[in-house]
């Protein structure tokens, strides 16, 4: 997987996310407890670029480019009640 494609990944990820965490009410679940403001709530995930499975049988090579030496990459979302990720 090159940069190019490994970014969009992660961008359309962070965007099915952000669409997730506009219809949670965390503001009403940290205002009970005190807690205000922008981006107080922030979320990682990450993705198991080792599970990754090619579509391509013939083609395994593909599983060897792999962007992150631990193939693990992170995504981070400062979460805001007006748009979920920021």
């Amino acid at each position: 997987m090159d940069s190019q494609t490994l970014q969009q990944l992660k961008d359309e990820i962070k965007n099915e996310l952000s669409q997730s965490l506009k219809t949670a009410n965390f503001k009403t679940v940290l205002e009970k407890y005190g807690i205000s403001g922008e981006k107080a709530l922030k979320l990682e995930c990450s993705i198991d670029l080792s599970q990754m499975q090619t579509q391509d049988t013939t083609d395994s090579s593909n599983r060897n480019l792999l962007i992150s030496d631990n193939n693990i990459v992170k995504l981070d979302c400062d979460w805001c009640d007006c748009c979920g990720c920021c």
